[in-house]
């Protein structure tokens, strides 16, 4: 997507089949050769925002309000609304001291994720 551009409504909520072919080797394990599979994967367009000290800033392209961003590390994942004030809506196991980073994070770039956020919803 260009710079400044807004997914078509065609792009958003789509579910897209992709065949993807993977090539697995199981020779070693039971003599099999090659076993070709498919798989169905829900695409959804995900802009991240920030990679910072391990952590994702990220919104879904078909967001609904109250303006919030999702986050995620390797431990799980949260979303933590930016208006009317930041607050912390659900935590999946990250650890309270990235929950503390992220907060600090979000309150020195919280006007940009929301330009952002409105730029890209064309609010």
């Amino acid at each position: 997507m260009d710079e400044g551009s807004t997914p078509s409504s065609s792009t958003k909520n789509n579910y897209l089949i992709n065949k993807i072919i993977f090539q697995k080797t199981l020779k070693k394990i039971v003599g099999i050769k090659n076993y070709p599979y498919f798989c169905i994967v829900k695409i959804k367009n995900m802009p991240t925002l920030l990679n910072i000290f391990g952590l994702r800033f990220y919104f879904y392209s078909d967001e609904h309000t109250p303006i919030h961003v999702h986050i995620e590390n390797g431990d799980g994942r949260a979303k933590i609304n930016l208006v009317p004030q930041i607050e912390l809506v659900e935590n999946r196991n990250i650890k309270p001291k990235d929950i503390k980073k992220a907060l600090a994070i979000i309150k020195l770039y919280q006007e940009d994720f929301i330009n952002t956020w409105n730029e890209y919803h064309g609010t």
